[in-house]
């Protein structure tokens, strides 16, 4: 049976106006920014640190300087694609039984030649055990 999972999401202005607290772990996507935040519990949005949107990597400051032009959505509103304003994106592969994240690759300006991966791995009750990180 197909699972779907949905994160909260809202515009920067409802965010602010109502500052509710996420519960650990949740994920909370700020629509008109393409920013997220993972609570923790305890904090309210405002406390929270934004993350650069599932990237859970950086490889050499590469994105810093960035932003974020477009952001393409799979049938469970999980991210696949990011593009960056140089032309550059990530790209986001997810397991099809689990829904986890497997792999995110890097690619160059041109948006098709990838340069760096990241690959995941997680133990039988989806517990991430292990980042591979490489330069392709």
């Amino acid at each position: 049976m197909a699972q779907i999972i949905q994160h909260r999401r809202d515009t920067k202005a409802n965010w602010e106006q109502y500052d509710p607290v996420l519960a650990a772990g949740e994920v909370a996507v700020q629509t008109d920014t393409y920013q997220i935040k993972v609570g923790d519990g305890v904090k309210k949005w405002s406390e929270l640190p934004f993350v650069s949107f599932g990237l859970l990597d950086n490889p050499e400051g590469y994105f810093e300087t960035l932003s974020i032009t477009g952001v393409v959505y799979d049938a469970n509103n999980m991210p696949t694609e990011i593009t960056f304003s140089n032309g550059s994106k990530a790209l986001y592969t997810y397991d099809a039984a689990t829904g986890l994240l497997t792999e995110t690759d890097y690619t160059k300006e041109d948006g098709t030649t990838v340069f760096y991966k990241v690959q995941y791995t997680y133990d039988t009750n989806n517990l991430l055990t292990s980042v591979t990180r490489s330069y392709v």
